[in-house]
């Protein structure tokens, strides 16, 4: 026990005498351990960034789908009180900023005739909203202005009162164009099983400004809307509520 006490005196002795040396050997070894801390994370930050600054596709994109033939059909205020929840207080959750939100509403498959009878095949009918920075309109004007919320009124003789046919605007991929000859200005004729045909009528023909922009929905895809006639949403839902 004394020989232990003795080594410890003589230690704090050696270590007393030699004290400025101790100080400047201490803060060496502090300076050392910073590095050798700091190292991995400069190291990882820099990494990080060149990762950041190669990726095409940005690095976290969360996709919420809901497929309405599963469970029926939605309503509008589904869609609201499910975008509410999902734009306001997901961001908050998870913590991370947001680049883009968009809110893509299709109104099933319908089948398309223009007024010459020419039968265009099945088309989706829906919204698309957060996007209008990664279109370009071609034709016409992306602003549906009064036509969205207008009605043409036809008098038939035969019968006392009048009628109202309801006119829904709505915008069409420069394809269709191309493909079919479908122009801004004309009136196709929307049908589907269980409801009643819808007049549409093209306002505006568009492209995608970027086919090769990430940020696309539908993991970077605008050809997924070729076949996908994109209407003003309250007109749209007034529409569906009708049929």
């Amino acid at each position: 026990m004394l020989r232990l006490l003795d080594s410890l005196l003589f230690t704090i002795e050696r270590l007393w005498q030699h004290r400025a040396l101790v100080l400047w050997a201490l803060v060496g070894l502090s300076a050392a351990t910073t590095l050798a801390l700091s190292l991995s994370l400069y190291v990882d930050a820099v990494n990080t960034g060149l990762l950041e600054s190669r990726l095409s596709d940005p690095p976290y994109a969360f996709r919420f789908r809901y497929q309405g033939s599963w469970e029926g059909n939605i309503t509008q205020a589904d869609v609201a009180s499910s975008a509410g929840a999902i734009f306001d207080s997901f961001p908050a959750t998870i913590g991370l900023p947001t680049a883009r939100q968009v809110l893509y509403v299709r109104a099933g498959t319908w089948t398309l005739r223009t007024d010459s009878g020419v039968n265009l095949g099945p088309f989706g009918v829906g919204l698309l909203e957060g996007a209008d920075d990664q279109i370009t309109i071609v034709a016409g004007e992306r602003d549906f202005g009064d036509a969205a919320t207008s009605s043409s009124l036809e008098t038939d003789p035969n019968t006392a009162s009048d009628s109202v046919e309801v006119v829904l605007p709505v915008m069409a991929s420069e394809r269709l164009l191309y493909e079919s000859g479908v122009q801004v200005g004309d009136r196709l004729t929307a049908a589907r099983a269980g409801a009643s045909p819808v007049t549409l009528e093209v306002v505006a023909l568009w492209r995608p400004a970027n086919v090769n922009d990430p940020q696309w929905i539908f993991s970077g895809a605008p050809q997924f809307f070729d076949n996908v006639l994109l209407a003003p949403p309250d007109a749209l839902w007034q529409t569906l509520e009708g049929v």
